[in-house]
């Protein structure tokens, strides 16, 4: 008679519960629950649903250069001009040293190869702000190299050459798409070039930049003496005036 109570009031219970918990449930989604609006997805390059949903951090940098490509923010590198112009092999080596003082260490080695004048610059403490020694019958020829890529398309920018260093002339290097050119430049073309500012300060321009001068192909071009052989070199070579630096 106890279990037969005891089983009827766990029945009743259980009924009553369940009754106060479905009606508080109808109450809550009434009172609380607001119809969800459908999210929007915009569907560009950077995100698509499959992107969303399935995140490859692979997968999304590779979305992120063709997104570069696409809306025109990615600039050529000078590598990639040169590989675009069908540059030969031995340039495209060249290039892809990077700049800096390797490439002009590199280019300086090639500019004694190629002319059997040039040689290396003496040993010691004052033998400085110079590359490259040329010996005369008369008198030592100080050449300055300096080497530029492309800037663009066709010209080159030639840095940090210093006025008051020890040099007679300068040996300019341009690496073009299928051959390396050199020019000649002489300490008055230099000056003049300055005075009419197509050669300027590298730096700020009250000159109180210690990153020598600079300047563009473009703009002194008709000054230059192409060097193409070892006989023209020298030939511009002895034509300069013994310097006093």
């Amino acid at each position: 008679m106890q279990v037969n109570l005891n089983g009827y009031i766990t029945l009743n219970l259980s009924k009553i519960y369940g009754f106060i918990l479905d009606e508080s449930l109808k109450r809550l989604e009434l009172e609380t629950l607001q119809p969800i609006k459908p999210i929007e997805v915009k569907q560009d390059i950077k995100r698509t649903p499959q992107t969303i949903c399935m995140y490859s951090p692979r997968s999304d940098i590779d979305k992120f250069w063709q997104w570069k490509s696409t809306t025109g923010k990615e600039k050529m590198t000078q590598l990639q001009r040169y590989e675009k112009k069908n540059a030969s092999d031995g340039i495209v080596k060249i290039i892809a040293i990077g700049g800096g003082p390797k490439m002009g260490t590199t280019l300086e080695e090639y500019a004694r190869f190629r002319f059997d004048h040039l040689q290396k610059r003496s040993k010691g403490k004052c033998e400085t702000g110079y590359d490259h020694l040329i010996k005369l019958n008369t008198n030592d020829v100080f050449v300055e190299q300096k080497s530029s890529g492309h800037w663009g398309e066709d010209d080159y920018k030639w840095q940090h050459v210093e006025y008051k260093h020890k040099w007679t002339m300068l040996l300019l290097c341009g690496i073009d798409y299928m051959d390396v050119k050199f020019w000649g430049m002489d300490r008055k073309t230099f000056s003049r070039l300055i005075s009419e500012k197509k050669i300027t300060n590298q730096g700020n321009k009250a000159g109180e930049s210690s990153e020598g001068m600079w300047f563009n192909y473009s703009d002194v071009k008709e000054s230059l003496c192409p060097i193409d052989t070892d006989e023209e070199l020298l030939q511009f070579a002895s034509s300069l005036p013994v310097s006093d630096v």
